[in-house]
């Protein structure tokens, strides 16, 4: 899995709108992210995704972290040059939960017309909760 995320992180150039600082790791852990909080998975991807985070150097896991929507669970955390990310997931059924990241550095962004922005050390950048997820017979069903 690491391997077949690598190939894509590889291939894909990095954008203005991507942190052109990001290491390749921190880029495979964002790619996890964005798969498990984006995409509806089988079972067994999501598995192999959760046994994948913990083979990519930089990763740890943190007790009791929480999801935007209160619930409790343990959290894969990787922190980069100037943010912090965690996926969060049960501890009693490894059900993704959400994410969470915050700025673990103050960093100053050039915004159009020559003004600056900066965000300092601490700020939540983004923070879900993952509350459901069924397979339907068609678009446009529900469950």
């Amino acid at each position: 899995m690491i391997a077949r995320i690598g190939a894509s992180v590889d291939a894909t150039p990095v954008t203005e709108f991507d942190d052109a600082g990001a290491t390749r790791q921190e880029r495979i852990f964002r790619t996890i992210s964005q798969l498990l909080g984006e995409q509806p998975l089988g079972a067994d991807v999501r598995a192999a995704l959760f046994r994948a985070l913990p083979m990519i150097q930089g990763v740890s896991v943190k007790q009791d972290a929480i999801a935007a929507a209160g619930r409790h669970g343990v959290a894969f955390d990787y922190t980069g040059t100037w943010e912090r990310f965690e996926i969060i997931v049960s501890a009693q059924d490894y059900r993704f939960l959400g994410t969470y990241g915050e700025s673990v550095a103050d960093r100053t962004f050039d915004l159009p017309g020559g003004a600056t922005r900066t965000v300092k050390a601490g700020t939540p950048l983004a923070w879900s909760a993952h509350l459901t997820a069924k397979v339907v017979e068609k678009a446009g069903d529900r469950p």
